[in-house]
């Protein structure tokens, strides 16, 4: 809509310009295995974090084709890029007797943000605007590196060795 509407791109255009951009950024969920055994699952999330909100500010802030191609690019690379990351941190941070929950709990609580976000979304779209919105959520995802950043690394450390009596 945003595209079509306040850009003026035609709707074939813009359904090229998504496809294309989101495709090729496809390629940071390979990326991002390797950055987060490479760098720490910590950085290589903070990094994602980083280069989705560059993307999103971006795509709402210009009306150049070439630069809306770059910005769905960083934002779909940067979310593929985030996944492998975030499942480490799933596998890696909770103990083995509560990881399964501890994995259930963080998806439940993804749904439900998922969905606040939705629905606030609507209300802060209609009275602040799209713009004011997208950036709202460009600050929110900062404090959602900060907190990253609170969480211990776990980048090679054997974690086969906390149980060797497994059958």
């Amino acid at each position: 809509e945003w595209l079509v509407n306040r850009v003026g791109l035609g709707t074939g255009t813009t359904v090229l310009i998504l496809l294309a951009g989101g495709t090729v950024g496809g390629v940071g969920f390979f990326v991002g295995g390797h950055l987060a055994d490479a760098w720490g699952r910590r950085l290589t999330s903070i990094f994602c974090f980083v280069v989705v909100t560059a993307g999103a500010v971006t795509l709402y802030s210009v009306g150049s084709v070439p630069l809306i191609l770059v910005a769905v690019f960083l934002s779909t690379f940067g979310t593929f890029a985030y996944v492998p990351a975030a499942g480490s941190h799933r596998a890696e941070l909770f103990p083995t007797h509560l990881r399964s929950s501890a994995a259930t709990a963080a998806a439940n609580a993804a749904l439900v943000g998922s969905a606040v976000g939705l629905i606030l979304g609507v209300f802060t779209i209609d009275s602040l605007g799209l713009e004011t919105t997208v950036r709202l959520l460009a600050i929110a995802m900062v404090g959602a590196a900060a907190l990253t950043m609170q969480l211990p690394e776990t980048r090679g450390q054997d974690l086969t060795a906390i149980s060797t009596d497994r059958r």
